[in-house]
């Protein structure tokens, strides 16, 4: 069974996703400004959300987290984050993140939330590179993922599909020793 992990640092924190998230999540994803550059089936159902987290609890090649904002004490739920595809052979994953509540953009807590999970990643599952995909003309995730230490490794013809359109994306790439966490330093 798949071990479950908090991880926080300052006023981020990192939790399993649960349940409970779902109706947020199912929010988040089908809110047009949120889902902008994001590759999902649209709309988002809650039902069928529930039966694919029940479908990957157990999936040892993925972490599914929700971020929280600690704000006065309180525990606030603005987004999700997470690794997909993990290959302990290659020692590689792929990661996601969505900062769902839009009164927490432009702040800083994408790239802390990334920087958290990059570190962990590497620390504690073992990692030597974690990559992503972002379309080529979502510039704030592209300038967020460079402040975090990824560099672009090229970009991916008409890779993603949404509906009947087709995107370019931008493959970007981190290795362990290119890693820098800046809020160790504090």
């Amino acid at each position: 069974m798949k071990q479950t992990i908090t991880i926080s640092l300052d006023d981020i924190r990192l939790r399993p996703l649960t349940e409970q998230d779902l109706e947020k999540k199912v929010r988040w994803i089908n809110d047009p400004d949120v889902n902008k550059y994001l590759h999902y089936e649209l709309p988002l159902e809650l039902e069928k959300t529930k039966k694919w987290l029940a479908k990957t609890a157990n999936d040892e090649t993925r972490y599914d987290f929700a971020i929280e904002k600690i704000e006065k004490g309180e525990k606030v739920p603005i987004g999700l984050i997470g690794l997909l595809e993990i290959n302990k052979s290659y020692e590689t994953a792929e990661f996601y993140i969505t900062v769902g509540e839009k009164k927490y953009w432009k702040k800083g807590l994408g790239q802390k939330s990334l920087t958290i999970l990059v570190e962990w990643a590497f620390n504690t599952v073992g990692l030597h590179k974690i990559w992503g995909t972002v379309r080529v003309n979502n510039l704030a995730s592209i300038a967020l993922m460079k402040k975090v230490g990824f560099k672009i490794e090229g970009t991916l013809r008409e890779e993603k599909k949404v509906g009947n359109k087709r995107f370019d994306v931008v493959r970007v790439g981190l290795l362990r020793h290119e890693f820098h966490n800046p809020y160790k330093e504090k």
